[in-house]
């Protein structure tokens, strides 16, 4: 489990604990975890020479769950392209790296999930869009009066205990 030390990987690996499984959660920095099943691996993704030995290191794993990642945006014409690339070494670099490493001790019927979500964002950026993350809120868009239904960000389990949704 990348990026377990908070946001949505923090929320996965909790939940998959609550659900029985021992997780490894791989980031920077340790999360607040306390659970017997956990067990934290300090990692930096952005190194991707290391991705190999790190997944040497772990062993055989059941899954891969990718949600470490973080989000910069600016305005056109400001766009710093130092951020783009480290955006993508992280979100796509990191995980495919890690993919690699990891697929050939994985199981049968073992999954790769990889997440991620721009809601945190979008929600400083669109009001509208934040209280449409709020449980049973139905905010109004459109310009006359009409209000619509949106959906904020929900987990649903696949059936067999694997998160497949965001």
């Amino acid at each position: 489990m990348t990026g377990a030390s908070s946001g949505i990987g923090r929320a996965v690996a909790g939940r998959l604990l609550k659900d029985g499984y021992d997780v490894i959660g791989l980031s920077r920095s340790a999360p607040d975890l306390t659970d017997k099943r956990f067990r934290h691996v300090p990692a930096d993704l952005a190194d991707l020479d290391a991705i190999a030995l790190l997944a040497r290191e772990l062993g055989p794993v059941d899954g891969l769950v990718h949600a470490a990642g973080f989000m910069k945006t600016a305005r056109v014409g400001e766009l710093d392209l130092a951020s783009g690339e480290a955006m993508w070494r992280l979100h796509v670099a990191a995980a495919a790296a890690l993919a690699d490493a990891l697929v050939p001790s994985l199981p049968g019927g073992g999954r790769i999930v990889l997440v991620g979500s721009r809601a945190r964002r979008c929600a400083r950026a669109f009001p509208a869009r934040r209280r449409a993350h709020r449980p049973g809120r139905q905010p109004r868009v459109g310009g006359r009066g009409r209000t619509q239904p949106v959906r904020g960000s929900e987990s649903r389990d696949g059936g067999d205990g694997a998160l497949v949704g965001h």
